[in-house]
């Protein structure tokens, strides 16, 4: 049964539960909640292979399963310690794929089983909250499936006690700074260096962005190193400024009302250019509203950036991280 044809269900899995001073919300996806802002001296306290652990600890699935799944397991555990990182990573994708097809509806029956899925997340759910628990109150700041960020450095004694009652191990990492914009938009720096990023702080694809780099760039160097908006503006290249966007062929874009060919456009704001949507059979939007825009399909130089636009929309972006 779908969780939409369950309404009591559906509405549990949208509420939200306050543990120890955080609210959490609880999914399929996991156990999930931050606090936006930005943080100095933030521990993660990150579960080992959570889901792996639990498949091999709670005993679940069958004895065979359990034995070829440890045994990539017990691999990439002697990968992750050796230091081989390319290798480990592999492993874990493997690991990660196996736990993804056992709710695939579209699986091998020999790796599909739902119900065992759904026991690996409540888990999982069960684990991360007693975490949480574990932490002074007010101490946690983000939860994400298998870590949560706190702003006091655990014991080895607490971490033992976690263990235990978990039957998984944790690892623990420190970061000088952390900015958090929401559970899947983090970024994580120390020693000066951005060491973990994720959601709107990853680096992207220049040539199909669709959206523009020197924006993701003038937040991060300003909230990481202080740098003013303003000035990382101003110091991009061409190809930092362009949006790229396409549509589908049923679909169309519009250059200033007239219906244009071209199924994937590059465009940046400009001083003065057009305006272009994107229509489709439900509606119809408007590509970068807050400006003209031109098309620059061969990424050639640009005289008219619109500056101002890409600041606000930087500072649009500050202003959401620090004030939640």
């Amino acid at each position: 049964m779908k969780i939409s044809e369950n309404p009591e269900l559906q509405k549990a899995l949208e509420d939200k539960v306050n543990v120890n001073g955080i609210e959490v919300k609880y999914g399929l996806g996991g156990a999930h909640s931050a606090i936006p802002g930005i943080y100095t001296d933030i521990y993660e306290i990150d579960g080992n292979s959570l889901y792996p652990s639990i498949i091999l600890q709670y005993k679940l699935g069958t004895t065979e399963f359990r034995a070829a799944y440890g045994e990539i397991y017990k691999d990439r555990q002697k990968f992750k310690k050796e230091g081989q990182k390319s290798k480990s990573d592999a492993y874990k994708l493997i690991l990660n794929s196996l736990y993804g097809k056992l709710s695939d509806q579209f699986a091998d029956n020999r790796t599909k089983a739902p119900n065992m899925a759904l026991s690996i997340c409540l888990i999982a759910q069960q684990i991360m909250t007693y975490a949480i628990e574990q932490r002074p109150k007010d101490d946690v700041v983000l939860v994400n499936t298998d870590a949560i960020w706190c702003r006091t450095k655990p014991t080895r004694e607490e971490l033992d006690h976690l263990s235990k009652v978990t039957k998984v191990g944790w690892d623990v990492d420190h970061y000088d700074k952390v900015v958090i914009k929401d559970t899947n938009n983090v970024v994580c720096i120390k020693d000066g260096k951005i060491v973990k990023r994720k959601g709107c702080f990853l680096e992207r694809c220049k040539s199909h962005n669709t959206k523009a780099n020197i924006i993701q760039k003038a937040v991060i160097e300003y909230l990481v190193y202080n740098t003013p908006v303003e000035e990382t503006i101003l110091t991009g290249d061409p190809i930092d400024y362009s949006y790229f966007a396409r549509v589908r062929k049923e679909n169309y874009f519009m250059l200033n009302e007239e219906r244009i060919s071209d199924q994937r456009i590059r465009y940046y704001a400009a001083t003065e250019g057009d305006v272009i949507h994107r229509v489709t059979a439900k509606m119809k939007t408007t590509l970068c509203k807050d400006s003209p825009i031109k098309i620059n399909m061969d990424l050639s130089e640009l005289n008219d950036i619109n500056y101002d636009y890409y600041a606000d929309q930087a500072h649009k972006l500050i202003t959401t991280i620090l004030e939640g």
